[in-house]
């Protein structure tokens, strides 16, 4: 996981690694994950987070073993 956050950004980011860290390690909903952008200044849409968290699910599927490259 810690890779994986590394390629993405760390767990505090606005981006792919924040979304994994929570939504997967942390079992939180987009919902509550975009909540907490936005209480830390940075608003994110419901359809931004889910096309961050897809974006970053494709990503890791790419650098897992086996996956497409």
């Amino acid at each position: 996981m810690a890779a994986a956050l590394h390629l993405f950004g760390d767990a505090d980011s606005a981006g792919g690694g924040s979304c994994l860290w929570h939504v997967l390690g942390l079992v939180c909903s987009l919902r509550e994950w975009a909540m907490r952008l936005r209480w830390s200044g940075r608003a994110v849409h419901r359809v931004q987070a889910l096309g961050i968290m897809l974006t970053a699910l494709g990503a890791l599927g790419l650098r897992a073993p086996g996956g497409r490259r």
